[in-house]
């Protein structure tokens, strides 16, 4: 054999060699694509207003939270903006733009919410069926992270299944009025009232912290759920969805159908 002939043997040999090599490399590759990733679906909740009824779903309205944590540099509209985030994606809840509730609020005149007759008249004013208003009680952006909220659900409409009662004329003659629908009586107090105070140095935090992070972060990544508390922008959207989530709670167990009276009479009647 030649050296020319030798030479053209280990050339294709080699090519041959490369060949397989890459192809070996791109299957591996596409395995990996294929079966490497799994996607979840995260966590959504659902109203408890059973979708708020032939009028659609319930609207609500959160007025701007207040600072009660002592820590000057927390921004309120960018938390309250996170719990209208986290309340638009309840199932059934339509949850109305902080600019909605803040145009409202210039329009009546109101800097701020400190009464349930001005949470009420704000709710008119919106044109929403329920407000949520609240306070940020703690904050602490270094690790491990913290965030305390206490929220109130004041309603005034029907599609949030508020009780019915005798009207109480003094009530409505200190009520606040736009010449719209009057808040239906006995709404003066809040259907829901609920505090969260979430500490991440805490276990059952992570756990719910866990939780929340499936199916909304790559699970491929280096930080995976803990992304969401080594970021206190994060963090406050964990703590707005666990604050929406004991709310949604409280209100499924207040207009459960085992507490109302027509199920009460089916229960109680003979068999």
């Amino acid at each position: 054999m030649t050296t020319a002939h030798i030479m053209l043997s280990l050339t294709r040999r080699l090519r041959s060699a490369v060949l397989a090599l890459a192809a070996a490399s791109s299957g591996l590759g596409l395995a990996g694509c294929s079966g490497g990733q799994r996607l979840e679906n995260p966590t959504v909740l659902d109203s408890p207003y059973g979708g708020g009824g032939p009028a659609g779903p319930v609207i609500l309205a959160v007025a701007p939270l207040r600072n009660e944590s002592g820590v000057g540099v927390v921004n309120e509209l960018v938390v309250s903006d996170q719990l209208v985030s986290q309340l638009s994606q309840v199932r059934g809840v339509t949850a109305l733009p902080m600019n909605r509730t803040l145009g409202a609020m210039r329009a009546l005149n109101l800097p701020q919410v400190t009464t349930a007759g001005e949470a009420l008249a704000l709710a008119r004013a919106a044109g929403a069926d329920g407000i949520v208003v609240g306070a940020i009680t703690a904050w602490n952006p270094y690790e491990p992270l913290s965030m305390g909220l206490n929220l109130a659900l004041f309603g005034r409409s029907p599609s949030l299944k508020l009780p019915s009662t005798d009207v109480d004329p003094a009530r409505l003659r200190g009520a606040a009025s736009d010449g719209g629908p009057r808040p239906m009586p006995g709404t003066d107090r809040p259907l829901s009232v609920v505090a969260v105070m979430l500490d991440a140095s805490n276990h059952a935090t992570l756990a719910e912290v866990q939780a929340y992070a499936r199916g909304r972060h790559d699970p491929a990544s280096a930080m995976g759920w803990e992304r969401f508390v080594k970021s206190m922008t994060r963090y406050t959207e964990f703590v707005c969805f666990a604050a929406t989530d004991r709310l949604m709670r409280s209100e499924r167990a207040r207009v459960a159908p085992a507490r109302s009276p027509e199920h009460t009479q089916a229960s109680a009647a003979p068999r």
